[in-house]
């Protein structure tokens, strides 16, 4: 067992309703370079604990272990347990393809380079067959587990040890300025708006930056530049200021 640093991002991942009718949109937003940082910044004082899944479309025991853990994501969803599933295949459209089947509402990391894959296979996360399974614990370490009933019984232990979620944990985010941000209220339960008639969206349970793009259609990156913001992670009660699209 090896210790590993990894930086909490807490996420929930599945699509937002559209009318009444659930659609699913796999969340590949996280990049390799930015899962490195993340994994290079871990404080153990986050109290959270992550469980990583490497899986290929042409592996049929890739596909039962997906089905295996979409209960343990519903268990744990009140724990602030990460879920991501590192995807080893080349071909970025039959991924996406498979991924709509799959139907995993838990973090995407796609490794189409085979030089990055490599790194992850030999220095953090080795094994030389798929699907591989780890968990990293909230004291950092980092442990390959051969199936999903050892990984449930290592997650009862760890859910123990982890608070329930309230709101989201985060790092080093500024906050908006809300003292100059010209808010006018609107009508009961639709969004404020700003006198240049940009959307506050304020935060509430399951929030995402996510999600707001997928609500809104304007890009994370636009949104955190014009909030100011270092990190995509969002708290509860945060005041998002959504910018039109021109």
């Amino acid at each position: 067992m090896k210790r590993f640093l990894v930086l909490l991002l807490t996420m929930a991942y599945w699509a937002l309703p559209s009318q009444a009718q659930i659609v699913y949109t796999p969340d590949t937003s996280l990049t390799f370079t930015e899962f490195i940082k993340q994994c290079q910044s871990f404080s153990e004082d986050d109290r959270h604990a992550w469980v990583i899944h490497f899986w290929s479309y042409t592996n049929s025991d890739s596909w039962d272990m997906i089905d295996e853990l979409k209960p343990l994501r519903e268990r744990y969803r009140q724990k602030p347990i990460r879920f991501i599933s590192v995807s080893v295949d080349t071909d970025r459209e039959y991924i996406d393809k498979n991924l709509m089947i799959a139907q995993m509402d838990w973090e995407q990391l796609i490794v189409t380079d085979r030089s990055d894959y490599e790194f992850l296979r030999t220095k953090a996360f080795k094994h030389n067959s798929l699907p591989a399974l780890y968990l990293i614990s909230p004291d950092a370490a980092i442990a390959r587990l051969e199936d999903t009933y050892l990984l449930a019984e290592d997650l009862d232990v760890v859910a123990g040890q982890l608070p329930n979620i309230e709101k989201p944990l985060i790092t080093d985010i500024p906050p908006v300025d809300e003292e100059n941000l010209p808010v006018r209220g609107g009508p009961q339960g639709e969004p404020n708006t700003t006198e240049e008639g940009e959307i506050v969206h304020v935060v509430t349970e399951g929030d995402t930056l996510f999600k707001l793009f997928k609500k809104y259609g304007v890009t994370i990156d636009a949104i955190m530049e014009r909030n100011g913001l270092n990190s995509s992670v969002i708290k509860l009660g945060d005041r998002i200021v959504i910018p039109v699209v021109q």
